[in-house]
């Protein structure tokens, strides 16, 4: 499985001010997985350092008020195109972002006014069926997963791994539901090929797509079997 996060996150100097926005946070999630960093801003062909934009009654402008809503939507479709058939499960993207905001966004007056709305390159993986996440919406939970520790005294690391993964696991289902898609939560290899199969009816016949999971999991021996 893949996971999407916007570069600046993984420490790329890619701000519109030429900074970064490294998240430990974040970074600790990626490990031991695959990761595929996106900039649509840099992926638009748009330099860096670059004037800051914002979404203004649907367009992208730049702080002097010229039009840079082309480069942005070429470079969220690039960033789509890029993770193609990857079975990705996760987008975790920069909050308030005009390309990668969800939920809030700036209200293209810069004066830091915020306005229901997402991104340009997170409104196009939402209709891509992606689950979007922004680095604070992930830090919420981790805060979360923190205070049910602290409520039941739990202390083993294997334990906070799970309670994590659960929590982000409902984050995912809700946002899958939402788009009249179903998705399950497994903790293990063995309760994901249970899930799988149980899901295939007797008789019918499957096909895998390349599915790097499937294999994974065990499922493509199963149904062999």
């Amino acid at each position: 499985m893949a996971v999407v996060v916007s570069a600046c996150l993984l420490g790329e100097p890619c701000r519109w001010d030429g900074g970064t926005n490294r998240n430990e946070a974040v970074i600790r999630f990626c490990q031991g997985q695959e990761v595929i960093p996106v900039c649509p801003e840099c992926a638009g062909g748009l330099p860096t350092p670059r004037l800051p934009s914002e979404l203004r009654e649907g367009v992208v402008v730049n702080r002097e008020g010229d039009s840079v809503d082309a480069a942005f939507r070429e470079g969220a479709a690039r960033c789509l195109a890029l993770i193609g058939e990857k079975p990705v499960t996760l987008a975790i993207l920069k909050a308030r972002s005009p390309s990668c905001g969800k939920g809030q966004i700036y209200d293209g007056s810069f004066t830091r006014t915020l306005v229901p709305g997402n991104g340009v390159c997170a409104e196009l993986l939402q209709q891509a069926g992606i689950p979007v996440l922004t680095e604070e919406e992930y830090l919420a939970l981790l805060k979360e997963t923190e205070n049910i520790e602290n409520k039941i005294g739990g202390s083993n690391m294997n334990q906070n791994i799970v309670k994590r993964n659960t929590l982000l696991a409902q984050k995912v289902i809700k946002g899958l539901q939402s788009r009249n898609m179903s998705g399950y939560y497994a903790a293990d290899r063995e309760e994901a090929l249970r899930i799988a199969l149980s899901l295939i009816p007797e008789g019918s016949t499957a096909t895998m797509g390349g599915s790097v999971s499937a294999q994974e999991i065990g499922l493509v021996d199963a149904l062999k079997a």
